[in-house]
């Protein structure tokens, strides 16, 4: 990036560290989290049959099959 922007690589990572300062600051004043039961109501119903009903907060809903070979 230092090349692209025609700076050093310390300005640059000056730059990148206040940036990322200022942003973490910003992001901890905002309220992430989903007003009453929102999740219960959008989640699937097999979801909420399996006890997951108590859910609160979904960060990320990806999900891997991974093989998994036993030797």
């Amino acid at each position: 990036m230092a090349i692209v922007l025609d700076k050093s690589r310390v300005t640059v990572q000056r730059i990148f560290t206040a940036w990322v300062i200022f942003l973490a600051t910003v992001f901890n004043q905002v309220d992430l989290r989903p007003s009453g039961r929102f999740l219960l109501h959008k989640m699937p119903k097999s979801f909420r049959d399996t006890s997951h009903g108590k859910t609160d907060l979904a960060i990320d809903a990806t999900e891997f099959k991974v093989p998994v070979t036993l030797n």
